[in-house]
């Protein structure tokens, strides 16, 4: 039997508790941070002291599919800088697009039965600066499931990231917005036969063209771009529609440019704007969805208490997948770390979008998705103690996630939980192997995470999670969980997750990748 006691022993309990300890607090940021990371978070984090909010409401006429034309409005959100450089993409955040359909708009388009309706939106921004001007198609704006009434009209919340643009020369640079362009996909009352709700066929889609009702468009904001023309990279001609990978793609998001010439009535070229991605960023990178749709199901005690009169119906199962970029602190570590690095290879979280849907009396539509995670195992460094290099591998170990967003009120809340285990491997601490052993992993870890935002054109999500303790740690007989669990193991460690938008048209197309949030 070992001897215990005596001076040389404490040393080297000592010794081992310091070794230890740095080695695991690679280990606990990782596990805290990419346990955040494993659930769909972007929205915006909230606008930095230099940009500007523009809030403004849009008039609109629109063309219904059936003929005739009827009065939309619109309330357009999002944030702008205030200024910006020659040569250097200007970054406008998030979009929001508040669509109202009065009653005999909504009465025209949506079918008897129909109980409730989401879509997509696009809107024609123009960009002007010193009487040139540009068009940009913002794509990619997501509005989830409505509630349909009869005799009531519907609001649609559509939100999407904006693409940047880049000037050549200094000036104010106007944003306006200009027509819009509505697809939207009502889902029937359940069918008689098997009592499951019924979406559309396909070529049932409705899409609806909007122009400014009194021919000009709504303000969004004025960026000041200062610099002279030489101060940074000049933007290609807004008519160069190759992508940022030299190909001949236009960008995402990028341009319709107008030149606005003399024969056109408008004024000189458009050459100086350029929509999309400038010469000094590149494309978006993306994550390609995995082929086969996910099996995971729902966990019911996740779903929230229905209100009262509420009605359950399926959804419509549609296969996608996304990417959620962010960080997470460790609270007894006192530091934050990056989790599924966007510059690496992100993992992806598939997906079944809106597997469930629930509506009640008072405007409340809740869609239920379930996902399945698809992550990488971890490998992360740290300076301990601001001078020892340690790293440590980490395993995800997840189980399936239960994704609700709740719509009520104009307001859209986003709820993400799964239950999931860290297993540590491949320590060292200054370049040496510290023998863990192959089963060191932590207790199962609930993780709910929470934003204003719907899951389809994505957001912020923020919580705490409690790290379990650790067990099965050690090898050669010395038991080393309750030194990690000294270090890592206990409640309070915040999560900051960015959630890009979702990919759903197909089992295997490609998510966006988002930026990381602030911190």
């Amino acid at each position: 039997m070992r001897r215990v006691g005596g001076a040389g022993h404490r040393d080297g309990a000592r010794r081992r508790a310091r070794t230890l300890r740095a080695a695991v607090i690679s280990v606990a940021a990782t596990g805290g941070l990419l346990a955040a990371l494993l659930l769909p978070g972007s929205g915006s984090a909230a606008p930095d002291q230099g940009d500007q909010e523009a809030r403004v409401g849009a008039d609109y006429l629109c063309r219904l599919p059936g003929g005739g034309r009827q009065p939309v409005t619109a309330e357009l959100t999002g944030t702008f800088p205030r200024t910006g450089t020659v040569g250097v993409p200007i970054r406008p955040g998030p979009l929001r697009a508040e669509v109202t359909l009065p009653p005999e708009a909504a009465d025209a388009l949506f079918p008897s039965g129909t109980r409730s309706v989401s879509g997509t939106a696009t809107l024609t921004a123009e960009v002007s600066q010193n009487g040139e001007t540009a068009k940009a198609r913002w794509t990619g704006l997501d509005a989830p499931a409505t509630r349909v009434t009869g005799g009531a009209g519907v609001v649609l919340g559509h939100t999407g990231n904006v693409p940047p643009v880049t000037v050549a020369h200094p000036g104010d640079v106007t944003f306006t917005a200009g027509d819009l362009a509505l697809r939207l996909l009502p889902v029937r009352e359940a069918t008689a036969e098997g009592g499951a709700s019924t979406p559309l066929p396909a070529q049932e889609e409705l899409d609806v063209s909007c122009s400014p009702r009194d021919g000009d468009g709504a303000t969004l904001a004025t960026v000041s771009a200062t610099g002279r023309a030489g101060d940074g990279p000049a933007p290609p001609a807004s008519g160069d529609t190759t992508g940022a990978d030299g190909g001949g793609a236009s960008s995402p998001g990028a341009t319709d440019s107008g030149r606005g010439g003399a024969e056109d009535g408008g004024n000189k070229g458009s050459d100086g704007i350029m929509v999309g991605p400038g010469e000094s960023t590149r494309a978006a990178p993306t994550v390609r969805c995995p082929a086969k749709p996910t099996e995971a199901e729902l966990d019911p005690d996740r779903l929230p208490k229905p209100p009262a009169g509420a009605t359950e119906q399926a959804g419509l199962a549609t296969p996608g997948c996304v990417v959620a970029v962010g960080y997470a602190s460790v609270r007894k570590l006192d530091g934050s770390m990056m989790i599924n690095d966007p510059e690496k290879k992100p993992g992806p979280m598939q997906l079944r979008i809106i597997e469930r849907m629930v509506t009640a009396p008072g405007g409340y539509v809740e869609q239920d998705s379930v996902g399945e995670l698809h992550l990488p195992d971890a490998e992360s460094t740290f300076l301990t103690f601001g001078f020892q290099p340690t790293t440590a591998k980490v395993e995800f170990q997840t189980e399936p996630v239960t994704v609700t967003t709740v719509s009520q009120d104009g307001r859209n809340t986003t709820t993400i939980g799964y239950y999931q285990r860290l297993r540590l491997y491949d320590v060292t601490l200054n370049g040496t192997p510290l023998d863990v052993g192959p089963r060191c992993r932590s207790g199962r870890a609930d993780t709910v995470l929470e934003g204003e935002y719907d899951i389809l054109g994505g957001g912020l999500l923020e919580g705490e999670i409690t790290i379990p303790p650790f067990s099965g740690c050690g090898s050669g007989g010395e038991d080393l969980d309750p030194l990690l669990n000294a270090s890592i193991a206990g409640t309070k460690n915040r999560i900051r997750i960015q959630q890009g938008a979702v990919c759903y048209t197909s089992p295997d197309c490609a998510a966006t990748v988002p930026d990381l949030p602030k911190l």
